[in-house]
């Protein structure tokens, strides 16, 4: 007989398997985890388990405004001039309900928030979402982002342990 578990058991069991991730992307500087590997674990544990995740924004918290920010460069000849930069910043308060594919009415509601900042304010919001969904899941997860070396990091839990 196959074992019953709760949401909280469900979500522990994939959280077990979704521990730590490699940062194989970089840009601006940074590197980070990629969405799509992030959520890569996360669903074969959803899968697996029987558990949704449903983001949706709270009505009437989504917010747009032109953000407009100047910085001081200099020209080839050293001459100082302001260069301005005009986006658009979106931010909305968020839900992430986990629910339990068996059992509906065993759910857990957590609240987040999204922002986003880029020159069209779909991208922004677009961008937002990825960025929140990237965060959301491994702070709820406790997905470790190792540098690259994934082993180095479970040995070092090992240790822990």
């Amino acid at each position: 007989m196959a074992e019953t578990l709760n949401l909280i058991q469900k979500l522990a069991k994939i959280r077990a398997i979704s521990d730590v991730v490699a940062k194989e992307k970089r840009g601006y500087n940074y590197s980070y985890a990629d969405i799509t590997t992030i959520l890569a674990k996360i669903t074969a544990g959803t899968k697996k388990y029987g558990v949704s995740l449903i983001p949706q924004i709270v009505p009437g918290t989504a917010n747009v405004e032109q953000s407009v920010s100047s910085t001081t460069k200099f020209t080839k000849t050293g001459e100082a001039y302001e260069a301005k930069t005009t986006e658009m910043l979106v931010t909305a308060d968020m839900i992430f309900k986990w629910v339990n594919d068996e059992d509906p009415e065993d759910y857990i509601e957590v609240l987040w928030f999204v922002t986003g900042s880029q020159g069209d304010p779909s991208q922004a919001l677009g961008s937002g979402l990825t960025y929140c969904t990237r965060y959301f899941l491994c702070n709820y997860f406790q997905i470790a982002q190792a540098d690259s070396d994934v082993d180095a990091y479970r040995s070092k839990q090992k240790e822990a342990e």
